[in-house]
């Protein structure tokens, strides 16, 4: 192995291959969230150099300052800023990632405009006639061109459970698409899991538990700014932080694996029923067994013969599907009603060279 660890692009200068090496300093909040910096050009005394700038209140990254990032936990969403009144500007991803290195490391970032955008789905769409009956008010009197129509796109936004009260537990709200950030606080907005002719009201500010009593009728939903401010925070259960307790959200520093100790074992399944009665005694302090039924009549009798008739055969004689008689040879047990008609004896099959030898109903061998 000429290498232990992968060399990328991002670890040349520019970007390059070609060019030199350059240190970079990692920013990990899991395995797939973290971003990659070069630090030198914040300044002294920074990691990420930021100050607000623009229409859109748009944080400004010192130009090759974080030189990679993953959008993981945030790619599922809109981009908050208009990219045609920017277009040359920085990600709204790259910019989250500024803002939290910036306040991990002390500093106090300005916050963008965009914080308190509400979050908004990248890919809710039209999928269902219950969806779509939701927008029929909207529909009336506009053009097929104007009108939501099946698998459209939606303004879906995020609402915040614990604002609403427990008549309204459940909600779901969308909105025709509209691409503009800029309205997606002051549009109407439709129950699409509960089709009806109430529209509501979105804000992102903290409003009273029952919706209405503050005069506005506002339903909270979740901003850009809840999910940047969660961004570093990551339980992971499967690993000890360095003061050796299980990992939590906030938990900082160099992670290590938990220690596995195995305690009550459950055995399921096929070769656990082979075992003896002390076939694991002392490798474990109590081991339990569920035993696999044993061979009944279906299975000693009835199934191998069915497996050794044809099934155009079977099928003919009894009245039923091929697939049904297929499905029997590969180990599906007849139901009931498959075996014993309404208010009469025990159906038999009319194969002799398959069922004469039973002399019992298959009443016994159905489920």
């Amino acid at each position: 192995m000429p290498d232990l660890l992968k060399t990328e692009k991002v670890n040349f200068e520019g970007g390059d291959p070609s060019r030199p090496r350059r240190d970079l300093w990692a920013y990990a909040v899991a395995a797939k969230k973290y971003a990659l910096i070069e630090r030198g050009h914040a300044g002294a005394g920074r990691i990420v150099a930021l100050s607000a700038s623009g229409e859109d209140g748009a944080l400004e990254v010192g130009e090759d300052n974080i030189v990679d990032r993953r959008s993981h936990g945030l790619g599922y969403l809109r981009k908050p800023v208009d990219p045609r009144r920017d277009p040359d500007g920085t990600d709204w991803v790259t910019e989250a990632w500024a803002f939290t290195i910036a306040a991990e490391s002390g500093e106090r970032p300005p916050s963008p405009a965009w914080f308190a955008r509400p979050q908004m789905s990248q890919n809710a769409t039209v999928s269902t006639p219950r969806q779509l009956m939701a927008f029929r008010a909207w529909n009336a009197g506009r053009t097929a061109a104007d009108a939501v129509k099946p698998f459209n796109f939606l303004n879906r936004v995020f609402i915040d459970d614990l604002e609403l009260p427990s008549r309204l537990r459940g909600l779901v709200l969308a909105a025709p698409y509209d691409d503009e950030p800029e309205t997606w606080l002051t549009a109407n907005y439709y129950a699409i899991n509960t089709p009806g002719s109430t529209t509501f009201r979105i804000t992102t500010e903290r409003v009273d538990p029952e919706v209405g009593d503050d005069g506005s009728g506002r339903v909270r939903v979740h901003d850009y700014g809840d999910l940047v401010w969660s961004l570093p925070l990551h339980p992971e259960s499967k690993s000890l932080g360095p003061d050796g307790r299980v990992c939590g959200p906030g938990t900082r520093g160099l992670l290590s694996r938990r220690s596995v100790e195995i305690g009550d074992v459950v055995h399921v399944g096929k070769e656990s029923t082979q075992l003896g009665g002390d076939g694991l005694e002392g490798a474990w302090r109590r081991v339990k067994v569920y035993r696999e039924p044993g061979p009944d009549e279906w299975t000693a009798t009835l199934l191998p013969l069915l497996q050794a008739t044809s099934t155009a055969e079977v099928a003919g004689a009894l009245g039923v599907d091929r697939s049904t008689v297929k499905r029997w040879k590969t180990g599906a047990r007849p139901h009931q009603r498959m075996l014993v008609a309404p208010g009469a004896a025990p159906r038999r099959l009319r194969l002799a060279s398959v069922w004469a030898p039973i002399q019992r109903p298959l009443s016994a061998a159905a489920r």
